[in-house]
């Protein structure tokens, strides 16, 4: 085993002396039984309390404590106000160091003797957390998402540069914008990003044409503010990345003062590898005579016993999705103090970069993102949890007043609505009868349309099942996802898509069929040989109208000690054999499945007759023997996640590949419009497409689910089933995993090209000029704006050192707006209205074929 030995020299801030620690009557003033969010200004021998108003701007020369309180299963954020709780309750308690890209090595060192006094005041129930400038958690800028955070250069306000200003807003879950150092065209301008440039007369707001919508609207919302901190004559102007030449001459004028367009050059957006989860290590540390040692004890997929030593310390090693050090809860208060010094001492002994995440845990005192790491986890603390079976019969109105219920026990409705089934073939579809509907084969993809009853309250109306079979030809799969997005599509509002794999049913695709589902073995024979096998062995899973079904026993399949069989034997009797450990709803789901065979005769493990072992025979025990014997398990469904594990992310393609953006603390007001959403469940994974989102994201929906599952950091069959939504038709089973639903919160929604207008209309009477086209009005704009653009010369000169993607025969899809029609004395759709002949022949006269 590996050993580490980090030497109290490796960490960066000096060893404190335990008894002799003095908590800073700033926070012995916050009360340890109340909720808040407090900022704190680290300066070279003291710290400062930051006003409300002033918290969320950062300086890049300083560092920072902020500490956010809240109930457990709650979340805090900037705006929370500080209350005292006086019922009982679990408080969690974060504190963040945030470390500013200029600031001393002294401020930081004071930081972290400060967070020991802290997290002393609340006895060591801190969980603690460092950030460094543009490496920040999730967790912390979810404190700051609704109005993104402000990072200026300097120590305060006297010593940030006058106007002009230069400002970069990037980031999709919590816009951040960060001021400049200088005034550069080569060093800042990027067309993944929107630039703010802030004069004394003009607010220009320059858009990259790959920014995403969240970006380009927030940058407005900050030109509004500095307009407004202005004077009354301050305008605000919008220009487009490629379109700087269609300004005003006055415009162009001011703008050319600072960035003059002589000199223009904005580097094309590169896509960053993706971060990989790599697998887990686990270090075991001890602190002998003052020398803290870790040592290696496993890799990969970590458990939650692995920690079950309460008296030991140990180091999660993440690489770059962050560095954790749990503690006991039984380990010394020196220790647990000196928790972020020792997980500093290990990462600088890995020569790990420094801006790395390291997070400081206390046993009993676990974050949801640290519990997301393991596939199982155990809290002593039940009472936030909704148990799964907190009723036995779920009707429609129930679950419609009690969507929290519906989103947990995943149930659209009772599913006594109307149901057809549908046989996929490769080249037929066939309407299935009512009466075979719930027998499915395992060769076969089914379609299932599905309309909810008229119940108050229901926004679904359809909901569209795709079943797959394990041993579905590939044809009939595609056939399948065919038909069902042809159907989607069809019903245009008030329906939802979701496909499923045999062996991961969800639960209300089950409560469809009142826990009669059957699934046989090999190909469906077709109406006219629609006959159940003379005989079979079908084994019974689940306990409700909601988990129950029927499997035909392979020999591959596994026995569990609390299965149920159903037996067809030779002489054509039906049995329902059940194990000793089969509980009595397991045993009436199993009767009612077989009494749709024949009158079943309920036979229990070890009470066998010898009328039963002459009618089944030796086949049955001989499969059973090699069923118990199997090591290969069939998929089962993972348990839908409690509310605070439940993971939302927003879902884009940059250049054609995927990027997830986590948004944690998530609620309603996260979802926008022109944008795609993937809710993570666990047993379930949503699609929400808003109402703007363009049709590439549309159709990559699919494949965006699939990549999240594959690369969550606890292993995941990719057979989970998939539900694409749209917005304001979005099931309960949705909704209740958010608080406080309001169907009515996006009917007003703005996106960027309303924004805009409406701002840039109050800043000057005359229409916007020339802006790029982000409609469906001009197809030959959006097809232009789509590629990236890079500087004439460049693509006039050696075709070497262009990029591999440049096609030599089309590089005028790759100037600006404003190349273009200087090159060609013509925009691009005109352009496209000349022959081709017209077209090449121009382009070799100004040496772009």
């Amino acid at each position: 085993m590996k050993v580490l030995d980090i030497s109290h020299k490796d960490c960066d801030f000096k060893r404190p002396i335990y008894e002799e620690i003095r908590v800073d009557p700033l926070f012995r003033k916050i009360s340890k039984h109340s909720i808040g969010f407090h900022v704190f200004k680290v300066e070279n021998d003291h710290i400062e309390s930051i006003a409300r108003d002033q918290v969320g701007i950062f300086y890049n020369e300083n560092v920072y404590i902020i500490y956010a309180a809240a109930i457990k299963g709650t979340f805090t954020d900037q705006n929370t106000i500080s209350r005292e709780i006086k019922t009982p309750a679990t408080i969690e308690r974060f504190i963040h160091i945030w470390i500013g890209s200029e600031a001393s090595s002294a401020k930081s060192k004071l930081a972290a003797l400060k967070i020991i006094e802290f997290d002393l005041h609340f006895n060591h129930t801190t969980t603690q957390y460092r950030e460094t400038q543009g490496y920040e958690t999730k967790r912390f800028l979810s404190y700051f998402r609704e109005t993104g955070i402000q990072i200026l250069t300097g120590t305060n306000q006297k010593s940030t540069p006058v106007l002009p200003r230069l400002y970069k807003i990037h980031g999709k879950t919590c816009p951040i914008c960060i001021q400049l150092k200088s005034l550069s065209w080569i060093e800042n301008f990027n067309s993944g990003n929107v630039m703010i440039l802030q004069t004394q007369r003009i607010v220009f707001v320059w858009v990259g044409r790959s920014s995403s919508s969240l970006e380009r609207v927030h940058a407005l919302k900050i030109a509004s503010k500095f307009r407004d901190g202005q004077s009354s004559m301050t305008e605000i102007v919008v220009v487009d990345d490629g379109y700087e030449q269609s300004m005003t001459a006055e415009r162009k004028v001011e703008w050319n003062k600072y960035l003059h367009l002589s000199e223009r050059l904005v580097h094309p957006l590169v896509v960053q590898p993706l971060i990989e989860h790599n697998p887990l290590k686990l270090y075991k540390c001890e602190n002998l005579n003052g020398l803290f040692r870790a040592e290696h004890i496993k890799t990969d997929a970590i458990e939650q016993i692995d920690l079950s030593d309460k008296n030991s310390t140990f180091i999660i090693d993440g690489d770059a999705n962050g560095l954790w050090i749990w503690i006991g809860r039984n380990v010394s208060k020196s220790d647990k103090a000196e928790g972020m010094r020792h997980i500093r001492g290990y990462m600088i002994k890995r020569n790990y970069p420094s801006h790395y995440p390291v997070i400081r845990i206390i046993d009993g005192h676990e974050p949801i993102e640290f519990i997301a790491m393991f596939p199982q986890w155990h809290d002593t603390d039940h009472s936030s949890s909704i148990t799964r079976h907190v009723l036995e019969k779920f009707d429609a109105l129930t679950l419609i007043q009690r969507p929290q219920v519906a989103a947990q026990m995943q149930l659209i409705d009772d599913g006594c609505g109307e149901i057809k089934v549908y046989r996929i073939d490769s080249e037929d579809i066939t309407d299935i009868p009512k009466r075979y509907g719930q027998v499915f084969y395992s060769s076969n993809c089914y379609i299932i349309h599905y309309q909810t009853h008229a119940a108050a309250g229901h926004s679904v109306k359809n909901v569209i099942y795709l079943w797959i079979g394990n041993q579905a030809k590939p044809m009939d799969k595609t056939t399948g996802e065919l038909f069902l997005a042809e159907m989607f599509d069809h019903f245009k509002t008030s329906v939802v898509q979701v496909r499923i794999y045999e062996g991961m049913e969800s639960p209300h695709f089950l409560q469809l069929f009142k826990g009669k589902f059957i699934v046989l073995n090999g190909h469906d024979p077709g109406l006219s040989g629609r006959k159940l096998p003379s005989t079979f062995i079908l084994k019974v899973i689940g306990n409700s109208t909601y988990t129950a079904k029927a499997i035909q026993m392979t020999n591959k399949s596994s026995h569990h000690p609390t299965d149920c069989y159903i037996i067809k034997s030779n002489t054509g009797n039906v049995y329902v054999w059940c194990t000793q450990s089969s509980t009595g709803d397991t045993r009436e789901m199993a009767k009612g499945i077989a009494g749709m065979i024949g009158e079943p005769c309920l036979i229990t493990e070890g009470c066998e007759s010898e009328e039963f072992f002459e009618s089944v025979g030796e086949k049955f025990l001989t499969q059973m023997k090699m069923a118990t014997a199997s090591n290969i398990l069939e998929p089962t469904l993972c348990a839908t996640w409690e509310r605070s594990k439940v993971s939302l992310y927003l879902g884009s393609l940059i250049q054609g590949q995927i990027q997830l953006d986590e948004i944690f603390a998530f609620d309603q007001k996260d979802l926008t419009s022109d944008n795609l959403y993937l809710l993570d469940a666990g047993s379930i994974i949503y699609v929400w497409l808003g109402n703007l989102v363009d049709l590439e994201h549309k159709n990559a929906a699919w494949i965006m689910a699939l990549h999240l599952i594959s690369i969550h950091p606890i292993p995941r069959s990719l057979k989970i089933p998939i539900c694409i939504i749209k917005q304001s038709f979005e099931p309960i089973s949705f909704t209740g995993f958010f608080n406080q639903w309001d169907v009515k919160l996006l009917e007003n929604y703005k996106p960027f090209d309303k924004l805009r207008f409406q701002i840039t209309k109050l800043s000057d009477n005359h229409p916007i000029p020339s802006p790029r086209v982000s409609n469906n009005d001009n197809i030959y704009a959006n097809e232009f704006d789509k590629h990236q653009k890079y500087p004439l010369e460049m693509l006039r000169g050696d075709p070497l050192n262009l990029p591999t993607y440049i096609n030599p025969s089309k590089k005028e899809i790759h100037l600006t707006h404003d190349d273009f029609v200087s090159v060609f004395s013509m925009d691009y759709a005109q352009f496209c209205e000349l022959p081709k002949w017209k077209q090449v022949e121009l382009k070799k006269h100004f040496k772009l074929f």
